[in-house]
């Protein structure tokens, strides 16, 4: 996991999944699509069609144990600290039970625990990221 920082810190187009991503991928924010766009489509969507191009399924839980997924790299996503409204969602990088990574610019991670997980899984990886 090399960390990537988050290019649009605004709530209802910030970036920080796609570069929660790019992240654990390794690879430069550039190479992940910000989700929210093209405006009025779905965001989960739009992230479940661009995993159909990369060989990925991801799979998001809502209830786990940590020490199932011990070791693996999950995107944990939860209620932004800096929102007052109950929507406002942020995502960080998860390992072992905490974060390992925020990529906004604050650090400061979610407030309280996750509400849910997404783990990438690797269907047929042919010559990396298109």
């Amino acid at each position: 996991m090399i960390p990537v920082m988050q290019s649009d810190i605004t709530f209802k187009t910030g970036d920080c999944f796609s570069a929660c991503i790019a992240s654990i991928l390794e690879v430069p924010l550039e190479k992940i699509p910000n989700f929210h766009f093209p405006k009025g489509s779905d965001f989960e969507d739009n992230v479940q069609e661009w995993c159909k191009t990369q060989s990925f399924a991801l799979v998001s839980i809502s209830n786990i144990e940590d020490d199932l997924l011990a070791d693996c790299w999950i995107i944990a996503t939860g209620k932004s600290p800096r929102g007052d409204e109950d929507w406002h969602r942020h995502a960080v990088v998860w390992r072992n039970g905490k974060v390992v990574h925020d990529p906004n610019p604050d650090r400061v991670g979610l407030e309280g625990e996750p509400e849910t997980w997404s783990i990438f899984v690797q269907k047929d990886m042919k010559g990396g990221l298109r």
